[in-house]
């Protein structure tokens, strides 16, 4: 099995980062309006060889699919989860809308706003399986996003309803956000400062 490492990534690779969670939804807009990516940290799992990643190895892929990076960000994810009461992570479905035909063939928690669909994962979640089943649903074609986050107050998770209100509570409260690249063989993880 290959080696690998965390990679703190340089500010081109917070620009393909913030232009790839940039999809106009709410959270995703609430986050980019509340942080100022650049006083976060932006890391990669790569291969131990790899001395640099590039916009093109980000955008196309460097060659090293593995499921090691996937379980990279599922682990982070469980250490997000379990380390506090009150935790969210909340995947945003840039494509999903509520009033959808296929809603009712998810396994996930899903919660709306509006007529957005979020994948939401909570404390209770924290089973490798359940996450890794979160990430797949919440999959679209072109991207898989997420937000480590707290729960709005007053935030019921059965009530499968985020207010406006709580969409601006969770953006500033983020702490985290996940992203796919490489042509989906990899991760970038955001962690604020």
């Amino acid at each position: 099995m290959a080696e690998y490492k965390e990679l703190s990534l340089d500010q081109e690779a917070l620009r393909f980062f913030r232009e790839r969670i940039n999809t106009r939804l709410p959270l995703a807009a609430g986050v980019l309006a509340h942080h100022d990516l650049a006083c976060g940290q932006l890391k990669t799992l790569v291969p131990a060889n790899v001395g640099n990643i590039t916009r093109e190895i980000l955008e196309r892929g460097g060659g090293f699919r593995s499921s090691t990076s996937r379980e990279w960000v599922i682990g982070c994810i469980v250490k997000y989860l379990s380390a506090a009461p009150g935790r969210l992570c909340v995947l945003e479905d840039p494509m999903e809308r509520s009033s959808g035909p296929g809603l009712g063939v998810y396994r996930s928690r899903l919660v709306t706003c509006a007529e957005y669909v979020y994948f939401v994962l909570c404390a209770d979640d924290t089973h490798r399986q359940r996450i890794e089943m979160a990430l797949r649903e919440a999959a679209s074609a072109w991207i898989t996003y997420g937000f480590m986050t707290t729960v709005p107050p007053g935030w019921n998770p059965d009530s499968g309803h985020f207010s406006k209100e709580d969409m601006e509570f969770l953006a500033d409260k983020t702490e985290k956000i996940v992203v796919d690249a490489y042509d989906g063989e990899g991760w970038l993880i955001w962690e604020k400062a």
